[in-house]
């Protein structure tokens, strides 16, 4: 697991905080329960040529400066036209 998003633990912890069941997102760890679904969001986004998060699409189209808001705005705003 990502250093940057916290081991087991602190997610379970994180789901507490929230509300949520902290043995639910245990037992989802430890049995790789989204596992597959985030290897097809892998694959799905190489496919699409995301090379960094965020990446933002609009309208099929990847926004520039998808930490941009007036960039996702306008982007929103131009596929609404």
């Amino acid at each position: 697991m990502s250093d940057d998003i916290g081991g087991p633990d602190e997610l379970a912890a994180t789901a507490e905080d929230v509300g949520a069941d902290p043995s639910a997102v245990t037992a989802a760890l430890e049995d790789d329960t989204y596992y597959p679904t985030l290897v097809a969001d892998w694959e799905r986004g190489d496919e699409a040529g995301v090379e960094a998060t965020p990446t933002v699409f609009v309208d099929g189209e990847q926004v520039d400066d998808s930490q941009d808001e007036e960039s996702v705005v306008s982007a929103i705003e131009d596929a609404l036209a």
